[in-house]
């Protein structure tokens, strides 16, 4: 029965896309041992910077602390190469080490940077690890013992964010979120931050986004129809979405160094002969509206998908040798000639070709007829007994063939059905001397006729539709 309910689910769930993701995929409640909850943290006596939380089922100080190590070694490393980053003898950051002094791990790491006489030193720089005190507490984690592929965790508690309310399946989530081309949402107008990172939708899809040039120096987070934020870690897309155009009426807008422009997509996309839809890169749908976006090079308000002069000096593309409007010519292509540049020569060659044609008909010519059949000038090797070939022989033996024993046998399986009655069916087999079987008689019911004649009739029939239509 729940399967039954979950693909009715699958199918329904495309026309309630605005509906709450969550109200459609199913949860499962979390696995809870008791346990340590603890902080991890850098600081000295006038600072304390905590790097994150974790948990375990151990309260054992130095166990505690090890979970820390790898916490420290990122927080070092992002803060040596901030301070170094114009020191010309950093080369990054070397081999860590970590060091139990009894309450805490002292970790550094190894670097070199310029010193105070202007060399090249090697230097090593630590900090202290610190862990508030374990407090006892349940651990919340996925996926439960009785329910082993809903593997991830859901954090829905708005008094508690870091604690795990619920488990789902991420197969399940996948299939039902907005993740997908018509979900309106197929570009996004934050601020472009990150390569590659979630966003989370208004109905509580987490869709993966890439960044993707658009033209001019801009970048769009596109989102990656193959993506699974619910299973890779990957970095928030944070940010408030720009403004768009609110309907395919609206102008154009400003984008970054180019413009948005809402569009009807029939009139800037293509459909192959499958049905498949292509659009040009930089158009999509954004926030429920298809909208196209392009640099503006001569920043007269016109994208440059649309402008007839895209660099403004008043030439059309197709005639401006400097459509990029970089103040030079475009480069001609000269990759198939060897450095020199090809021109294409129209020359009659008809006069050339008629005089190559006449002499290949004159090679081909001759004056010697060619024989293919015997004429009475061309005597064989022998003499033909027959003249007239095989037809002339069985003319000239007809007479006798129809005179044997034989014929005579041959023309009694003729017999004439026309009279309505049965045929006389008496036949004699002789076939000559020491051949004689003598006569016979085969005596056949009167009845039968009728249906032999109409068996030859159907044979005809069928007979004459094969030959007229084949098969």
């Amino acid at each position: 029965m729940n399967k039954l309910i979950l693909a009715l689910t699958f199918l329904l769930a495309p026309f309630f896309s605005q509906a709450d993701l969550w109200d459609l995929v199913d949860v499962k409640p979390p696995k809870i041992d008791r346990g340590y909850a603890f902080d991890c943290g850098v600081g000295a006596s006038h600072y304390y910077a905590k790097l994150g939380s974790l948990t375990s089922q151990t309260n054992d100080l130095q166990t505690l602390h090890g979970m820390c190590i790898p916490l420290m070694e990122a927080h070092i490393t992002q803060r040596i190469n901030s301070e170094r980053a114009s020191d010309s003898c950093f080369s990054g950051v070397g081999s860590f080490t970590s060091t139990w002094t009894g309450s805490w791990y002292n970790v550094s790491a190894s670097h070199q940077y310029k010193d105070w006489r202007g060399a090249c030193s090697d230097t090593a720089t630590g900090s202290d690890t610190v862990i508030s005190t374990p407090i006892l507490t349940d651990l919340r984690t996925c996926p439960h013992d009785d329910y082993p592929e809903y593997t991830q965790p859901r954090f829905d508690n708005e008094d508690d964010p870091e604690m795990v309310t619920s488990c789902f399946n991420p197969e399940t989530a996948n299939l039902l979120d907005s993740c997908k081309a018509n979900s309106g949402y197929l570009y996004i107008s934050v601020p472009v931050t990150v390569e590659s990172g979630c966003y989370a939708l208004p109905d509580g899809s987490i869709c993966k986004y890439d960044a993707v040039d658009i033209g001019g120096g801009n970048q769009a987070y596109s989102m990656d129809l193959e993506g699974d934020c619910y299973t890779d870690e990957l970095p928030d897309i944070d940010g408030d979405e720009e403004d768009v155009p609110a309907d395919e009426n609206d102008n154009c807008t400003a984008w970054g160094t180019g413009l948005i422009c809402p569009e009807n997509p029939d009139d800037v996309c293509s459909d192959d002969a499958q049905g498949n839809r292509s659009c040009p890169e930089g158009c999509g749908t954004m926030n429920g509206v298809f909208a196209c976006i392009d640099n503006d090079t001569d920043s007269d308000g016109i994208p440059d998908y649309l402008d007839p002069d895209v660099d403004g000096d008043g030439i059309k593309n197709e005639d401006d040798l400097d459509s990029d409007g970089d103040g030079k010519d475009d480069p001609i292509d000269n990759s198939k000639g060897n450095g020199s540049t090809t021109v294409n020569v129209d020359v009659d060659m008809s006069g050339v070709i008629s005089k190559l044609e006449e002499i290949r008909k004159g090679q081909n010519e001759t004056s010697v007829e060619l024989k293919k059949k015997p004429t009475p000038e061309l005597a064989g090797f022998w003499e033909s007994q027959y003249e007239e070939g095989v037809s002339g022989m069985f003319e000239e033996k007809m007479t006798e063939i129809k005179a044997t024993p034989l014929f005579k046998v041959m023309g009694d399986f003729n017999p004439s059905m026309g009279s309505g009655s049965a045929p006389p069916m008496s036949f004699c087999f002789n076939f000559g001397a020491g051949m004689n079987l003598g006569c016979s008689t085969l005596k056949l019911d009167p009845r039968v006729i009728p249906f032999i004649k109409m068996f030859l009739l159907i044979v005809a029939a069928f007979t004459a539709r094969r030959i007229i239509f084949g098969g």
